[in-house]
């Protein structure tokens, strides 16, 4: 994957926006980890585990109908030095989060944020972060993965929408990663050392998430569509964004579980690029 001019100028400013609060501040950044619609006890799992607590000014974002519930107690319980807000439009008026982490990220959430909808309590967060300049996180662990008996056209579409996302510099990272991001806020880092992290996410993200949302099931593919899991591994996923690998090749050939993605068939057409599907 190549980066782009444009690309390359936002990880830059990335960059130069991390080396400036470095430089500026020493206090507590604010961290909101923000529950899904519904409840999951993978969010209270994350916030008993949440590392670096003493680094963060911790607030747990849950609907305001939870407020009243045993719910509520439950996550105050989690982070006894931390605070328990509501999609309120007062509390949502004085937050400016530095971080908003996901633990659970239902598969709307992700469609919704790729559209730019926020009509939902979670993606009234997300818009939130987006226009702080809010570092967001989606749980890689909490993510809604196939069953693998979808049509190849949703995946392919539903893979698109997380390349969106990607783009608005939402990362995907599964726990161990949001712990060594979360513990290196703070320390100092060289320039080149953070450009080279920049660089290397945004050229690893996009392709990471592809085979992670694959589903694994136990048997092979049955009349109903599903996929053993060596077809699941060798099966191919070519969009908009990984074409251009294939710029020095006169054909692709495409087998059955392949997927390639309409925006990728005419950019393959524009290069010249025959598509061969194999039976």
């Amino acid at each position: 994957m190549q980066i782009s001019e444009q690309q390359l100028g936002a990880i830059i400013k990335r960059v130069l926006d991390e080396l400036q609060r470095d430089s500026i501040s020493t206090a507590k950044q604010t961290l909101y980890v923000v529950a899904a619609s519904d409840f999951d006890e993978r969010y209270l799992t994350f916030l008993n585990s949440f590392p670096c607590r003493s680094k963060f000014e911790l607030c747990a974002v849950i609907p305001r109908e939870w407020m009243s519930s045993e719910r509520a107690a439950r996550i105050q319980s989690c982070i006894p030095k931390g605070r328990v807000l509501t999609d309120s439009a007062e509390e949502m008026g004085h937050a400016n989060p530095d971080w908003i982490v996901f633990p659970v990220v239902p598969r709307d959430i992700v469609i919704k944020s790729a559209l730019g909808i926020a009509d939902s309590f979670e993606t009234k967060w997300i818009r939130l972060g987006l226009e702080h300049g809010s570092r967001i996180i989606f749980s890689k662990d909490g993510l809604e993965k196939f069953t693998g008996k979808e049509p190849k056209a949703y995946v392919a579409q539903i893979l698109e929408y997380y390349r969106k996302v990607l783009e608005y510099e939402i990362q995907i990272k599964d726990v161990v990663e949001i712990e060594k991001i979360l513990d290196r806020t703070g320390k100092a880092e060289q320039p080149v050392g953070i450009l080279e992290r920049e660089i290397t996410n945004v050229r690893n993200q996009s392709e990471q998430f592809c085979e992670m949302m694959l589903p694994i099931p136990e048997k092979k593919r049955s009349e109903a569509g599903n996929f053993s899991s060596q077809e699941i591994r060798s099966r191919k996923i070519i969009t908009n964004t990984n074409i251009s690998e294939y710029i020095f090749q006169n054909e692709i050939q495409m087998f059955p579980g392949d997927i390639m993605t309409d925006m990728a068939k005419d950019r393959a057409e524009k290069m010249e690029i025959r598509i061969q599907y194999m039976k």
